[in-house]
């Protein structure tokens, strides 16, 4: 992996769920159950907030300091759990436009970061590793398109399932 691909990957990853997204009607957006009590709105609102998060982490390990809590996708499954519900509770009642705009937002700073980040920051595990000893670009990885595409497989799990 390096810069290039990392940045065509969540170019690729975005683009495909974004299509996804258009895909589906205010109503299919809304609905609950897509996993869960999430409907795809809050899907979405999990996905931004958790790349906000990632970000400030990422932020905080380029400056040489050590976060307080775990990049998310390393934590306790439980922690993980209650954050997500966090997050839900935090963002349920937020309007859709609000919601599709934040994921907008935190994916066009997610690749300025990546443009502007030193290739041995990113790639380097030596260097800034995550809790694990992976390289920062896995982080960027998990909270990007593959969380866009595990995500993606749920929406389209759900609308297989659901009447028309």
């Amino acid at each position: 992996m390096d810069k290039s691909e990392l940045l065509s990957h969540m170019e690729l990853g975005y683009h495909e769920f974004q299509a996804l997204l258009q895909g589906l009607s205010p109503a299919q957006m809304l609905a609950p159950g897509v996993v869960g009590v999430w409907a795809v709105k809050d899907i979405v609102a999990h996905i931004a907030e958790h790349a906000r998060r990632t970000l400030g982490w990422l932020d905080l390990r380029v400056r040489g300091q050590v976060p307080e809590v775990y990049q998310p996708y390393a934590m306790p499954e439980a922690d993980l759990d209650r954050l997500n519900d966090q997050i839900y509770q935090h963002y349920r009642d937020r309007p859709l436009a609000d919601v599709l705009a934040d994921l907008e937002h935190v994916y066009a700073e997610g690749l300025a970061w990546v443009r502007s980040a030193a290739d041995a920051d990113l790639f380097d595990a030596g260097r800034l590793a995550l809790v694990d000893g992976e390289p920062l670009w896995e982080a960027v990885a998990a909270n990007t398109y593959s969380h866009y595409a595990e995500h993606g497989q749920d929406i389209r799990r759900w609308l297989a399932a659901t009447p028309t």
